[in-house]
């Protein structure tokens, strides 16, 4: 995977930023890593999944709106350090936060819904229900999620004991399996590809509830001009009329 500082110093070599194209303009957008289905990184293969489907959608409406920048992928820390000084466009898809409110401006309307639940090895009968039995059962071992996610501070704030060491969330369910932590809290669609990659569906058992529920959204550089704004957000107000954002949400999210 490209570093950080590199991806960006070649961003700024070939003119940082969203540049006019005949018809048209191009944003600057990134993969966010270790998050299939959102985005699908295969070696050799253009990158795939929900996000870079939403993208195709609004440029089948609106072929003005071109997007470049998916074959890089960053973590979440650094995706929201590159909105922040205005060197990524737009980013598919964040929650909503106060920090982030502060570097980055919403589209309107959410693009889908994100389900956030728990494993725990296969072999633990532990289950819990609620984020109050989560923190009791989290004294006698951590709950383990991801570097920068929100919900890791939402756990914290909770008095929920916490592993967000790692961005990789394939260190995190290893971390779980040899047992530095009793749980790994997860988004729904994120743990199921995950599982299913790393071939640990037998080690690991995804508990049946949903500790939150919460829309994910469309991200622009507060750099966005107006214009280019209401243009993305008529498009995906276009999208949610038509059913198509349930649709690309349906193909990647089936559970």
């Amino acid at each position: 995977m490209m570093s950080f500082r590199r991806f960006f110093m070649l961003l700024m070599f070939a003119s940082l930023g969203a540049y006019p194209l005949a018809g048209g303009i191009v944003l600057q957008t990134v993969a966010q890593e270790s998050v299939a289905p959102k985005f699908i990184m295969e070696a050799g293969r253009p990158v795939a999944g929900l996000c870079p489907d939403i993208f195709q959608a609004i440029t089948a409406l609106d072929s003005g709106l071109q997007f470049e920048g998916l074959s890089h992928q960053l973590s979440t820390a650094r995706i929201e350090q590159g909105l922040a000084q205005g060197q990524i466009d737009i980013f598919c898809g964040l929650l909503r936060t106060e920090k982030r409110e502060k570097l980055a401006l919403y589209l309107e309307p959410p693009i889908y819904d994100m389900k956030q639940r728990v494993a725990v090895r296969a072999e633990d009968s532990i289950e819990p229900t609620n984020m109050q039995m989560l923190k009791q059962a989290s004294e006698g071992g951590l709950v383990i999620t991801t570097a920068g996610a929100p919900y890791a501070d939402a756990l914290r704030s909770a008095g929920i004991q916490v592993d967000a060491g790692a961005s990789d969330n394939r260190d995190n369910l290893r971390k779980l399996i040899v047992g530095r932590g009793r749980f790994l809290y997860l988004s729904d669609y994120v743990m199921h590809n995950l599982l299913v990659q790393e071939k640990a569906e037998k080690k690991v058992r995804v508990l049946a509830a949903i500790f939150e529920r919460q829309p994910v959204y469309m991200v622009v550089g507060m750099q966005m001009k107006p214009a280019v704004r209401a243009r993305l957000e008529a498009a995906l107000r276009t999208l949610t009329a038509q059913g198509e954002l349930d649709r690309i949400a349906k193909r990647h999210l089936p559970y």
